[in-house]
């Protein structure tokens, strides 16, 4: 990272529909606060009872950690971090349909409503056709369409029908639509409530940033879904620290308080080979937090989390969350880009997605926002990928594809 923007920027006049894309910014790392010396940077050692499970580092945070002012949180600026010249950051290609069928899918179902103390959450929702939007058989992997059901017989009518219950009122922006939006600050509306802003003292200057994340429902309910590079620097760097999320975060205004950090986590291939100048498979991170003054969990507080989802087809419609902070946004307020992807990036096979990007102007900030897919009018759904990195020109976001490894990193930090 560096004392820029927090978007990796695309040096190249590239449009978004070619294949050739040299220079690229990463959507996020943002907050530069001056005043704040190297000197006073608490380190965050890794210590855990167990060793990290293999694809994974992170563990428990050590040492004493400031909670922000309003004053602070309202003076973060994003920092910019710009690839190589030469390097070639995207290779769109088509989709196919092989790629809908990499592996078993799987989903944590979101929770919404007032969480037990203590309850278990987070179980796995085993239907392999969950949320699949092709024709593909799903319960097979077969390219052959699915058997034509039997026709029921007429059930005899009921002489006394039971009134249904009344529908829930609907809450939030209209998602019948397409571009950026403003989400609004309706907090009976889940999104609004599970999506937050994540202040810390980066790796590699000791200021603070900022970045954008998401409570997923878990077992410990106390789970921030977020990008690799908004809890590690990447390679060659170390963890950031002081890590304080605030959920519903809107001008200065914090409805559920803050939320400091137990643990963090990111994957080996973002700790390892990520950073600056990418690459960004596999960006995700997690932050693992403490309870609030009253010991309540974030999921307690927030009364719910988002339902979390893997290995799901690439073409579905997502509502991208986030907090952008870079000009002509301010971090204050919560947007989302609603849409399909406009292009995909796969392995050398041209099968198996690696990136999924989306038309959307959100600057440095929004990193780490979840996409969610099969949001309902109460703002719930599935997280399926987080704001990693764009363009210089703010035209695109894209996403690490949400598979395996994202999985194995969420099954080690929900029980944690």
């Amino acid at each position: 990272m560096s004392n820029r923007t927090s978007k990796r920027s695309n040096r190249t006049n590239r449009t978004v529909r070619t294949a050739t894309a040299a220079l690229a910014v990463a959507v996020a790392i943002g907050a530069a606060l001056p005043g704040t010396a190297d000197a006073a940077r608490l380190r965050n050692t890794m210590s855990s009872t167990r060793k990290a499970p293999h694809g994974l580092v992170g563990g428990k945070v050590h040492g004493r950690h400031a909670s922000y002012t309003i004053e602070q949180m309202e003076t973060a600026t994003p920092l910019e971090n710009v690839l190589a010249p030469g390097t070639s950051a995207i290779t769109p290609r088509a989709r196919t349909r092989k790629a809908t069928h990499l592996a078993r899918m799987r989903a944590v179902d979101p929770v919404v409503g007032p969480v037990r103390p203590g309850a278990h959450l987070g179980g796995w929702n085993d239907d392999p056709c969950l949320f699949d939007v092709t024709q593909v058989a799903c319960d097979s992997g077969s390219e052959d369409p699915a058997p034509e059901p039997s026709p029921e017989p007429s059930p005899e009518p009921s002489p006394e029908p039971t009134p249904a219950p009344a529908p829930l009122q609907p809450s939030g922006p209209d998602l019948n639509q397409t571009g950026r939006i403003t989400w609004g600050t309706d907090l009976n509306n889940v999104a609004t409530r599970t999506e937050g802003r994540i202040f810390f003292t980066a790796a590699s200057d000791g200021r603070t940033h900022s970045c954008s994340g998401t409570v997923v429902a878990s077992q410990n309910q106390s789970v921030v879904w977020t990008a690799g590079h908004c809890v590690h620097g990447g390679a060659g760097s170390d963890f950031h620290t002081n890590f304080v999320f605030v959920p519903a975060y809107d001008n200065g205004n914090t409805p559920y308080g803050q939320f400091t950090a137990r643990e963090r986590w990111t994957t080996t291939t973002w700790s390892s080979t990520g950073g600056e100048h990418g690459p960004f498979t596999d960006d995700f991170g997690a932050l693992v937090l403490n309870p609030n003054d009253a010991g309540q969990t974030v999921m307690q507080v927030v009364q719910g989390g988002q339902g979390i989802i893997f290995n799901q087809p690439v073409n579905q419609s997502f509502v991208d969350l986030g907090y952008p902070a870079d000009a002509p946004f301010d971090g204050s307020t919560l947007y989302a880009c609603l849409g399909a992807p406009a292009q995909l990036q796969t392995a050398s096979d041209g099968t198996t997605p690696l990136e999924l990007g989306l038309n959307c102007d959100m600057t440095g900030g929004a990193s780490g926002g979840g996409w969610v897919i099969g949001m309902d009018s109460q703002g719930l759904g599935y997280v399926n990928g987080v704001n990693s990195w764009g363009p210089e020109d703010h035209s695109m976001l894209w996403a690490a594809y949400q598979g395996a490894v994202a999985q194995n990193l969420y099954d080690t930090v929900q029980a944690n």
